[in-house]
């Protein structure tokens, strides 16, 4: 509680940045009449010096958001920039309680990078992995894959179901649900042909593009 309330209740925003691998992650804290009010965070690619991109960021943020009576940033080299540009004050600390609002700032930067980067590994191993299959099926890279499976309950009232994955990802907008007329005689192969039949002579009827893989139950 004392770290995230101000007990002056002065409103003032805590900017602090992180860089790593050409990116550049600005955190801010959001405190009105003292209280954490909500928090910010952007990640984008350093195209700038920093102390130059940090102003530009700054300055676009108060193009949507009110200005405080006063910020506090880990970047002193542009306070007087910024107490121009924006014409409230501006604070850069070493030690105190408004430094330590700067440091818990700070690690909100420094996660916001992890994640990022996280993520960017997570995209790379779902291509590496989408390649691999491709190559073990000798078949292009399956960017778009679709996938059957059908079940009955006690042997009436068959279903069949299509998921979808595009990129690695589920792409539940094109998810299908087919109802299929019970016949005590079809089987479960019988009922996947019936589907998987219905399902893409749609899609050459409307000249939609096929998946690159199809895997069925």
């Amino acid at each position: 509680k004392q770290r995230v309330e101000n007990a002056d209740h002065v409103d003032r925003d805590v900017f602090a940045f992180a860089t790593r691998d050409g990116y550049l992650s600005l955190a801010v804290l959001l405190y009105r009449h003292g209280l954490l009010l909500g928090k910010e965070l952007y990640v984008v690619e350093q195209f700038e010096e920093i102390e130059e991109q940090t102003v530009d960021l700054i300055a676009q943020f108060y193009q949507t958001h009110p200005r405080p009576r006063e910020i506090v940033l880990s970047l002193k080299s542009i306070t007087a920039t910024l107490t121009d540009l924006l014409d409230i004050g501006v604070l850069a600390p070493t030690r105190g309680k408004l430094f330590e609002l700067l440091e818990i700032t700070q690690k909100n930067a420094s996660q916001g990078l992890d994640d990022h980067f996280m993520t960017a590994r997570l995209d790379d191993d779902k291509l590496g992995l989408l390649k691999t299959l491709g190559e073990r099926l000798h078949i292009e890279t399956p960017f778009h894959i679709e996938l059957f499976d059908n079940s009955h309950l006690q042997g009436s009232s068959p279903v069949g179901a299509m998921v979808a994955f595009v990129n690695g990802e589920p792409a539940k907008r094109m998810y299908r649900k087919f109802h299929i007329e019970h016949d005590e005689k079809r089987d479960d192969f019988a009922s996947m042909k019936e589907i998987v039949y219905r399902r893409y002579k749609r899609l050459k009827d409307e000249k939609k593009e096929m998946p690159d893989l199809i895997i069925v139950d």
